[in-house]
């Protein structure tokens, strides 16, 4: 049985259009599919579930649109995508040009080879995952950083994502960095970032090198800019939890040229592109938060310092080490595993409920696996927002 998500032509049968031609009404939920869709150049149907108006109505919309020459669906080697047309191009230029004139200027990506097409695809499912969490990704919500003609100091407001496109507009001064698997960077307000990656569902090309030399030409071109990132942290996208699993597991490969936690990034996250990495990434993204999460979950499970040396958070009331894995740090996953094992030890690990079965895979019977009760986390993260 075909997935919903990857047949939009469905729709067809089942939904018959009065008004065939007629002018689309840029409303929100339109302008949202149809940026989202040209942002990304070619986005992949199955990811149509990842719209704000997901579900039937985004169907409907979405199936309006191609009949009436705004976007078209596009089918090769098996997977089925969405463009937009130059009648879509012009509606979104006409009523939001600051948003969207220079968008469509710098769109370079060869859309027909497999391998560029898939990058394009991780890119798109990037995109739809930092709107969901409230991450700028239009050019009208974001200073240009990464602007030749922009000289004067920045200020940044928001979190922002900067996709590697964007970055390479930099010309000369990115050539050290084309070698990098990132999909671009999210800068927040508080002096923190976020080198991004999607590794979609299976294990990416890797060089710690490389990784490293984007770091420090980011934070240099950043600097010149007037804004200073203290940390650099890797984020890693991924499908489902499924694929962390992977990620955590890897050595390499063979030739030691696939993705492995080397020690690139003190802290490298890994967040599902769904709507439980939605959240996740919210929390990530906002420092005061994670830091009241943290001490509310301390208290609640009454954690004391602890002297164990390999990344623990605490230890519990009856003296088991505990670690604190919501935030799905997979540097600081590892090397908790890799003490426990080390000292012959058992201990607690506490995380959602969407991370338990992945982890209690990983752990293998050394650590308790404890899931945070979700109305719980939503109350204790209420209390934040009314505090704020």
């Amino acid at each position: 049985m075909k997935k919903l998500s990857e047949s939009v032509g469905y729709w067809t049968k089942k939904l018959k259009h009065k008004e065939r031609g007629a002018v689309l009404k840029f409303d929100r939920k339109n302008e949202e599919i149809l940026g989202l869709i040209s942002l990304s150049i070619d986005f992949p149907c199955r990811l149509m579930n990842r719209f704000e108006c997901s579900g039937r109505s985004a169907y409907r919309a979405i199936e309006k649109m191609i009949d009436d020459g705004y976007i078209k669906r596009y089918r090769k080697d098996g997977i089925s995508s969405l463009r937009i047309m130059k009648k879509g191009q012009d509606i979104l230029i006409a009523n939001n040009p600051d948003r969207f004139e220079r968008a469509m200027e710098i769109r370079r990506y060869s859309r027909s080879d497999l391998v560029k097409r898939l990058r394009i695809h991780r890119v798109a499912s990037t995109y739809a995952t930092m709107r969901n969490s409230g991450v700028k990704i239009y050019m009208d919500e974001k200073p240009a950083l990464f602007s030749q003609s922009e000289k004067e100091l920045i200020t940044l407001t928001d979190t922002a994502f900067y996709s590697a496109l964007e970055i390479k507009e930099l010309g000369p001064e990115c050539t050290k960095i084309k070698f990098s698997r990132s999909v671009g960077v999210v800068l927040c307000t508080d002096e923190k970032g976020f080198i991004v990656y999607n590794t979609d569902n299976s294990l990416m090309k890797w060089s710690g090198k490389a990784e490293q030399r984007l770091y420090g030409v980011l934070t240099g071109i950043l600097l010149n800019k007037g804004i200073q990132v203290n940390d650099f942290a890797g984020l890693m996208l991924g499908n489902d939890m499924n694929t962390a699993l992977l990620q955590l597991n890897s050595k390499g490969g063979v030739k030691n040229s696939f993705f492995k936690l080397d020690n690139t990034f003190n802290e490298f996250y890994y967040v599902p592109t769904n709507k439980d990495g939605d959240l996740q990434l919210k929390l990530l993204i906002n420092s005061e938060k994670r830091a009241y999460l943290r001490e509310s979950v301390i208290q609640a499970f009454r954690l004391r310092d602890s002297l164990f040396p390999f990344a623990a958070d605490g230890i519990d009331t009856e003296d088991r080490v505990t670690l604190l894995a919501y935030e799905f740090d997979m540097e600081k996953i590892r090397k908790f595993k890799s003490g426990l094992e080390m000292f012959e030890k058992t201990g607690i690990v506490i995380c959602f409920d969407f991370q338990r079965k992945v982890l209690e895979e990983y752990f293998r019977g050394l650590a308790r696996i404890v899931a945070l009760n979700k109305d719980w986390v939503a109350k204790e993260l209420n209390r934040w927002n009314e505090k704020e």
